[in-house]
């Protein structure tokens, strides 16, 4: 009986470490053709910088957003002057 259970533990130990093989050999061929591909592929950026002597300023709209209009303080007698 004792022969069987080191058998049983062999095999589950032969098996454990053919896994571990597998994997191991797997995760080396991939990084390995990952590394050719990247290497295959090179490239190539192009930058270029153009400076402008004469800018044009955008366009910039103020709104107001004050509820109170001139004419109706005015109207009312809180401004010192209408135009």
């Amino acid at each position: 009986m004792s022969k069987l259970l080191v058998l049983a533990v062999v095999r589950s130990s032969s098996v454990g470490v053919f896994l571990i093989l597998v994997g191991a050999a797997f995760t080396t061929y991939q990084i390995l053709t990952r590394i050719q591909r990247y290497a295959s592929h090179p490239v190539n950026v192009i930058i270029r910088v153009e400076h402008e002597e004469k800018v044009r300023f955008p366009t910039v709209t103020i709104c107001n957003e004050n509820r109170a209009s001139l004419e109706k303080v005015s109207a009312m007698g809180k401004c010192g002057s209408t135009r």
